[in-house]
């Protein structure tokens, strides 16, 4: 900061020089707008140096308290171990892994400070590219009879009850004091905490607001102003003085991320193109689209026509085919010639059966002839005897 600060008050108070009409030096324009370009990249690196400032001091107070707990725990482990020559492992060990993650939280914390300090080394080479530019030489011819004041300084000349904002609050625009706000402190100013009115009238003169002498609300939002008399003509036209700061942020990009002004620039833009009458707002929004599960069945009738003339010519072609007749012949290559098809029923085999089984057995037949190699009696003839048994009998034989 000891290399930026002196910068960055040097082209501030050119810039505010050339506000008032009086002792105005008169600068070429388009030196003066690579003055307001060379104030906003310092200011832009005032801001970067004072977050690593403060996540310096964050890692110093860790760090500290690193090596506070790891002194500590080296302390406990001496008076545990001492002269003994065994220890318990359960009384030791997790003693050990305390130190490791105490160690393990210092490391981290050096190359935090390592990041940091690369990032700083990288910042300091911006001086020496200005002097480059515009050496002391140069910028002699613009610094003659003209007095620098620090951020501190101005912010002391604007204390006290005569410096306040003496405005009355309207209905647009009102005024809160810190003795009247419980939350004072916690209000968030637009533009990083810069003087609204000399960042649009400066075309691009970077002062830091004093919040103590009051500050304005218009359309909901705060915003600080470096002197009563900067809020009091910041007040006529509010919101002509906005859009002067919001034109001038689309024509130069960087003071987008360093005022904070994403929102501001996009809504800007659209209530712009709104007051054109030949442009449309361009609106952005998100939709969604859900088809059905089950659409629903359209019917189509191919043969609709809705042109009447065509209707009519079809109405005539049937109208003539009442008059014509078609005939037909076949030749002898074609005649019977017919697809036939013939459908058979394929055999099946059948079968029955009953509950009941039953059958019957006839006797076999017994017949036994007499006399036929001869008897003692001459004249005795053959004779046939039956012997076969009736059916009772043979089934009680068989059964014996």
């Amino acid at each position: 900061l000891e290399h930026i600060l002196p910068i960055v008050y040097k082209f501030a108070a050119l810039l505010e020089r050339e506000v008032d009409p009086q002792v105005r030096f008169g600068i070429d324009p388009t030196v003066r707008l690579e003055f307001a370009d060379i104030l906003a990249h310092y200011r832009q690196k005032e801001v970067f140096v004072k977050i690593i400032k403060g996540e310096v001091s964050e890692s110093k107070k860790e760090v500290l308290a690193h090596l506070k707990n790891y002194n500590q725990l080296m302390a406990n482990i001496t008076e545990t171990v001492k002269s003994k020559k065994t220890v318990n492992t359960a009384d030791v060990f997790p003693r050990f892994q305390e130190v490791s993650r105490a160690w393990l939280g210092i490391q981290d914390d050096l190359v935090l400070l390592t990041v940091l300090d690369t990032l700083l080394k990288d910042l300091a080479k911006y001086p020496e590219k200005l002097n480059a530019t515009y050496p002391d030489s140069t910028l002699e011819p613009f610094l003659a009879g003209l007095t620098i004041v620090t951020d501190a300084e101005r912010l002391e000349r604007t204390q006290g009850e005569g410096n306040r904002i003496s405005m009355k609050s309207t209905e647009e625009i009102k005024v809160f004091y810190p003795e009247k706000v419980v939350n004072f402190n916690q209000m968030q100013t637009e533009f990083k905490g810069f003087c609204a009115f000399s960042l649009a009238v400066g075309e691009g003169l970077l002062l830091h607001g004093n919040p103590n002498i009051g500050i304005l609300s218009f359309q909901d939002k705060y915003y600080s102003f470096s002197s009563k008399e900067a809020a009091h003509s910041f007040s006529v036209n509010p919101a002509g003085f906005l859009h002067q700061i919001m034109f001038m942020a689309r024509q130069r990009p960087y003071l987008i991320p360093l005022l904070d002004l994403h929102t501001a620039v996009a809504t800007d833009s659209l209530q712009v193109n709104a007051s054109r009458p030949d442009k449309k707002p361009v609106t952005k929004c998100e939709m969604g689209i859900q088809t059905d599960v089950h659409a629903p069945t359209r019917c189509f009738v191919k043969s609709y026509e809705w042109n009447e003339w065509a209707l009519r010519q079809q109405a005539v072609k049937l109208a003539n085919l009442r008059t014509k007749l078609t005939k037909s012949t076949q030749t002898h290559s074609s005649g019977y010639r017919v697809d036939v098809e013939t459908q058979i029923y394929e055999t099946k085999s059948s079968s029955t059966q009953t509950t009941t089984e039953k059958h019957t057995r006839v006797p076999k037949p017994r017949i036994y002839y007499a006399g036929l190699r001869g008897t003692e009696e001459s004249t005795s003839k053959p004779g046939k005897i039956d012997l076969t048994p009736t059916v009772d009998t043979d089934n009680i034989a068989e059964d014996l």
